[in-house]
């Protein structure tokens, strides 16, 4: 089973809908290995499962990630489970594998 990283721009364990945007790479610190989003976030490994629904609290105002470069995922959640999902657009020139 591969690990799962949740979306946290932020760093908090408080989604904010207005810093919810970002870009999607191996670089950056957008993530957290925590679905309570505790810790430092870190940035994304390949072959982990990215989850855009993290932290307990509903956002309801959808928000846009880029994603401008090759990511290799074990896949995407975004569902109906609890937490419940947020309303996020994947765009950019990049892939996911």
């Amino acid at each position: 089973m591969a690990a799962v990283y949740y979306w946290d721009p932020e760093g908090s364990a408080t989604p904010n809908a207005s810093n919810l945007a970002g870009t999607w790479d191996t670089s950056s610190p957008d993530w957290s290995t925590s679905s309570a989003q505790s810790g430092s976030p870190v940035a994304f490994s390949s072959g982990v499962a990215a989850c855009f629904s993290a932290g307990g609290t509903t956002v309801t105002t959808p928000f846009t990630v880029n994603v401008n470069s090759a990511i290799n995922i074990a896949g995407i959640f975004n569902g109906s489970l609890s937490p419940p999902g947020f309303f996020v657009t994947l765009s950019g020139s990049g892939s996911l594998n």
